[in-house]
């Protein structure tokens, strides 16, 4: 996702510092942007001003008489209406104690003082990028409960992604192998599992872990071809079927998706984060059953992974 290709004007910012001085940096850094800004001085008006003003992000500083940062961001995230708001601490402390204290009462980030325009920018653009496209997802999703279509859809559509899920790639799947029996042609499957996945996670989060299969998600949905299927099949690895094309063809497709996802990336805190798919690739051979067929895919990719990443793997098909 790149937040600079998306529109983030009109977005609510409330900013919460005891200190003018200090509201004033940051009025003058963002005001550029197009965000609306509001300002509290206290913890306390700051509980008052977001029912009002429902911020789309807040900066809050830690150090305030009264109620100090820690125990609004708590009391924020105690209340049903507020708790998804994402809160970016900003401070003169950047002990990891005083940073972790923030992290456990619900912050997403922070920010050090004395303020420096470039960090500012970049981490507000990131995280409002970020909560806008959580947003509208939920939106698009709200419109459709009340429709039978999101009845119907909710059966064969991973809600994260928007992708095929695993019960409809399975009837597919069944759908290509009878076709391919009945008139004698054949289809290929590609597994893609996103390299050091538990990585990104663990440093990062699930929140960001989420928009990275959500990126992936869509690079893969507009990559393929108008007659190929891809879903969501486990928690990291994405199935690609690839109707009417033997090995050959289907190592051209496949490998052209692996180099375009090598040079995609993820903005998020002012960092890149870089991810890769390996694939495992096979084409299906008449009289196979599926599940073995599916399942040397999933163990030749899984033990190649050990020592190579960012790679196309290609998988003999079990004999009869």
């Amino acid at each position: 996702m790149d937040s600079e290709k998306i529109d983030l004007s009109s977005m609510k910012i409330l900013l919460v510092d005891d200190i003018p001085a200090n509201l004033n940096v940051l009025v003058e850094t963002l005001k550029n942007e197009g965000y609306n800004l509001s300002f509290a001085t206290s913890g306390e008006i700051a509980l008052t001003t977001v029912g009002k003003f429902q911020p789309d992000l807040i900066l809050l500083d830690i150090m305030m008489p009264g109620i100090d940062g820690f125990e609004t961001c708590q009391r924020l995230k105690q209340n049903n209406e507020t708790k998804h708001i994402p809160i970016i601490f900003i401070t003169a402390k950047a002990d990891t104690e005083d940073i972790v204290k923030g992290f456990t009462f619900g912050g997403i980030d922070y920010i050090t003082k004395p303020f420096r325009q470039d960090e500012v920018l970049a981490r507000v653009r990131t995280h409002l990028a970020l909560q806008k496209t959580l947003r509208d997802k939920d939106e698009l999703i709200e419109e459709l409960k009340d429709t039978q279509e999101i009845l119907e859809n909710s059966a064969r559509i991973d809600l994260l992604t928007g992708l095929y899920n695993r019960k409809d790639l399975e009837e597919k799947l069944d759908q290509e192998k009878l076709r391919s029996e009945l008139n004698d042609t054949t289809f290929s499957v590609a597994l893609a599992g996103i390299d050091s996945f538990s990585d990104i996670n663990g440093e990062f989060g699930e929140y960001v872990g989420n928009h990275v299969l959500i990126s992936i998600a869509a690079i893969l949905s507009e990559s393929i071809r108008q007659q190929d299927f891809v879903g969501r099949w486990t928690g990291s690895h994405f199935l690609i079927i690839l109707p009417q094309t033997d090995l050959q063809d289907s190592q051209n497709i496949v490998e052209n998706l692996r180099a375009k996802m090598e040079n995609e990336k993820l903005d998020f805190d002012g960092k890149d984060i870089p991810f890769t798919l390996s694939f495992g690739l096979a084409e299906f051979k008449k009289g196979i059953e599926l599940y073995r067929f599916l399942k040397q895919i999933e163990d030749e990719l899984r033990s190649s992974k050990k020592n190579a990443k960012n790679q196309v793997v290609i998988v003999e098909s079990p004999t009869v």
